[in-house]
Parts: structure tokens; sequence; C-alpha cells
């Protein structure tokens, strides 16, 4: 578990560099974990770049808007630093709440990106609709992710494998949340039988 959390948390971190490719990075580092760390099957290496390849065009579209969301919102923090009267404070407050919504919906457009066969518009409005609907689940991803950042931050040689750590948590909770939107099978069949289908 260890060096499969390790591998997922390099390879999400250097896919991540260009910024427009960390959605397709992220999305390629849940299906790894899900599959090869959680599940067992096949290697990490192969499944998170089969990912990372079979998402890359939609990623990357994607992964621009949040990336000028993004932006936006650290060009409003260091807009509102200047700041000192009430206006500002109540700017200041509703910037953080944007930020929240930001890594909420992040994270569940991108892990499910990595499941669901969903296009363009549809697969941001799935993920923005779900991340709101399991609104618990959501802000335990997002702490998971913002504590495993705190703790690169604080120590550096863990820039791969905190991350990896993170994505092992974030299944737990994510996986039953899709697990929701997603087909039921009759037990015993080949389709139950699937990685995906089966119970974490």
């Amino acid at each position: 578990m260890i060096i499969g959390s390790f591998l997922v948390g390099l390879f999400t971190v250097l896919c991540s560099i260009p910024l427009i490719t960390a959605g397709t990075a992220f999305t390629a580092g849940y299906y790894a974990m899900a599959k090869s760390v959680r599940h067992h099957e096949g290697y990490v290496w192969r499944e998170y770049f089969r990912s990372f390849a079979r998402n890359i065009r939609q990623g990357i579209g994607l992964g621009i808007g949040y990336v000028i969301a993004a932006l936006v919102i650290v060009f409003d923090f260091v807009y509102l630093k200047e700041r000192t009267d009430s206006f500002g404070d109540a700017m200041f407050m509703i910037l953080v709440v944007v930020t929240l919504i930001w890594f909420m919906t992040f994270f569940f457009v991108f892990f499910e990106l990595s499941r669901f066969d969903r296009r363009g518009f549809d697969i941001l409005k799935f993920g923005v609709i779900t991340a709101f609907r399991h609104f618990v689940s959501s802000i335990g991803i997002v702490l998971i992710f913002a504590v495993s950042f705190l703790l690169v931050y604080l120590m550096p040689w863990g820039f791969a494998l905190f991350p990896g750590f993170a994505f092992y948590g974030a299944t737990f909770l994510m996986e039953r949340v899709m697990r929701k939107y997603m087909p039921a099978f009759e037990e015993g069949s080949e389709e139950a039988e699937k990685w995906y289908n089966k119970k974490l």
C-alpha cells in the first residue's frame, strides 16, 4: 500500500506541473488508487497512465477552466489584501467560500471523470451537483487533501507520499458516493464482479 500510494502521489505531482493537466493527473491518480492499490488489480503505473491517456483531452478542457478560475481567485485575494474596510472583509469571506467550492467541485468532477462516461458539460454538471448533494463527503475529501498539502509544506521530503495517502483516504468517501450512481447488477454476475462494482 505504501509503495502504491507513493507511486500514485509521484505520478500525480509530476503530471500536474503543466497545471492544465492537473485535473487529468488527479483523475488518473484516483483511478489507479481505487483499482490497483485498493483492489489489487493491475499495475499502478500502467493503470495510471492508461487513465491519463484516456482522459487527457477532456481533462485539459476542464483543467483550463479550473486554472482560469483559480487565477481569478488568487488575483481577488491579492486585491482584497490591500483593503481594510468592512466591504473588503465581507468580500474576503465570500471569496473563502468560493475557494472551498472550487476545491469541492474539482475533486468530484475529476474523480468522477475516472469512472463515468460523461462528456463535456455533463461531467462538470454531474460533479458540481453531486459535490453539493454529498456535502459532508466533499468537505471530508477537501480536508484530507488540505492536510496532505500542509504536511508537504512542513515536510517537503513527503511531496509524493502525503498526496498518495490522501488519494487512499479519499477512496473511502468517494467510492461510497459513486456507487449510488452506478447501476445495480445481479450478485454473482460478470458485471457485478468487476473491480469498480465490488465493495471496498
